[in-house]
């Protein structure tokens, strides 16, 4: 934390360190140090002041400053401001849709915001927005908006038990504590949903995870949905619930890629492999085997899919996943009626022949390397591996036989590496299906199984090992590679 006047209360927070501005400006140890998070606490903020030094030389210096001279900036700049207000439109008008005032103003300071009430609005501000101390004004017009945003300084407000206890827990809950950034290398979040009947991830996995985290250096926290304004605070995200392209894991993944952190699952890989057309005319165009399939359109006749495939016709939305909106039809008359239903909610569907098996073969590869080899046999008394529940909120799963790599089938591990491939150099589960000599692929997923007993059953703890080192890797390859540019601008 850097000040420029003394504030002893900032001394009584544990494993906190307080410098003054010209230590910070002027010190080789803060000039040559690495990976600091750097929380500005000046008491002046506007242009070339020391505090806007401060964040300057913070971003120059490879730290992370907060708030950033580009927070600083846009705080004076009404067009971000407007921006920021649409942006979160909706939220706003549902805020204070009780409100009868025509301007309400209110504080988030050290991530509580006063009062209570604005909460949900004040935690999508500071995603938005990110700095220890802030004010926000809002105006009613013919509809909420926002009007003003101010970087308070600790000058600007009351000093009290209360503040002060908040101070400690947001330096504390969020990691900033000088003898962690000694500690650890880099920042990892895990991100979960405890409620998620389909988590590529057990608890005990989970558990494992964070475990081979900190031996590579991580300081590890598993984070939910509630913390996307916190991603900036990370330097990785690795995502350990369903993935979706409309819903809040694809928003993670995109925002923690545009923050610059190491992403698994990232934003791409997510979109290519939860859209099945995308798949299929990826593995197409790079020459790749799988079932015979046809796009449907409402302008395809049941003639041309009958007349294509033979009954039973397997059905699948474009964003199915975890055998879930995935359909089987035996004849022409339930054909009609799901095709009816597929409808409703996509302009197109694939069909595909059906090829029945004991199991599918699964590859886990990451980064072009398989790392481990499943057999994924059918639910009991079921053609797919996942039988859901009518509510979709439980599934019945078939038994799991691992292998390492180099036993499975050579043919099965250089198709799958073909195929991850075709999608990017993320952490994929390849399904293929082998019969008869000849290699079949069925979908790559993003965001692969990884449980106790399972997946690790060959490797054990060396499998999470190798995912985190892969991640930390992302991380000093990114870094490596930024200086290499700074240095080459510099020379040029």
């Amino acid at each position: 934390v850097v000040i420029d006047q003394d504030w002893p209360w900032l001394k009584q927070i544990p494993n906190l360190e307080v410098v003054k501005v010209n230590h910070f400006l002027n010190d080789e140890k803060y000039q040559n140090a690495k990976d600091l998070r750097v929380f500005n606490l000046c008491s002046s903020l506007g242009y070339q002041t020391l505090g806007y030094y401060v964040s300057l030389l913070a971003s120059a210096r490879d730290f992370r400053p907060i708030p950033t001279v580009a927070t600083l900036e846009d705080a004076l700049d009404t067009t971000i401001t407007e921006s920021i207000g649409e942006e979160i439109f909706d939220l706003i008008q549902e805020t204070f849709k009780k409100d009868i005032k025509k301007e309400i103003v209110f504080q988030i300071i050290f991530g509580q915001t006063e009062p209570q009430c604005y909460e949900k609005l004040g935690k999508a501000l500071l995603r938005l927005f990110e700095t220890p101390l802030l004010e926000v004004v809002f105006i009613k017009e013919r509809n909420w908006k926002l009007k003003k945003i101010k970087i308070l300084t600790l000058d600007d407000i009351v000093i009290d038990e209360v503040l002060i206890s908040n101070a400690q827990k947001y330096f504390s809950h969020n990691r900033f504590a000088i003898s962690k950034i000694k500690q650890y290398k880099f920042d990892l979040a895990i991100l979960i949903d405890p409620k998620d009947p389909s988590a590529p991830s057990g608890k005990t996995a989970l558990d494992k995870f964070a475990e081979a985290a900190k031996k590579v250096g991580f300081y590890v926290e598993f984070i939910t949905k509630d913390d996307f304004f916190r991603i900036p605070q990370f330097d990785a995200l690795f995502i350990r619930t369903t993935t979706n392209v409309d819903d809040y894991t694809y928003q993670f993944s995109r925002y923690a890629y545009s923050e610059g952190l190491a992403v698994i699952d990232d934003p791409w890989s997510i979109l290519k492999c939860a859209n099945k057309l995308y798949f299929h005319e990826s593995m197409r165009s790079n020459k790749l085997p799988t079932p015979k399939t046809l796009i449907v359109s409402p302008l395809t006749s049941l003639e041309k899919i009958t007349s294509t495939f033979e009954f039973p016709i397997i059905l699948k939305r474009p964003d199915s996943a975890a055998s879930r909106g995935v359909y089987k039809v035996k004849n022409e008359k339930e054909l009609e009626l799901k095709m009816k239903e597929l409808f409703l909610s996509s302009e197109l569907f694939i069909a595909q022949e059906y090829i029945p098996s004991e199991y599918d073969w699964r590859i886990g590869i990451l980064e072009g390397k398989a790392l481990y080899a499943c057999k994924y046999f059918m639910a009991r008394n079921h053609w797919q591996i996942y039988k859901w529940n009518t509510s979709k909120s439980n599934a019945r799963v078939g038994k799991v036989e691992t292998f390492l790599v180099e036993e499975a089938p050579k043919e099965v591990v250089e198709i799958a590496l073909k195929a991850a491939n075709a999608i990017g150099d993320g952490f994929y589960g390849v399904d293929l299906k082998y019969k008869d000599g000849k290699v079949c692929i069925i979908e790559v997923n993003d965001n692969p199984s990884i449980d106790r007993h399972w997946e690790d059953k060959k490797l054990g703890d060396n499998l999470y090992l190798e995912i985190m080192e892969n991640i930390m890797s992302r991380i000093e390859r990114a870094r490596q590679n930024k200086n290499k540019r700074k240095n080459f601008n510099q020379n040029n």
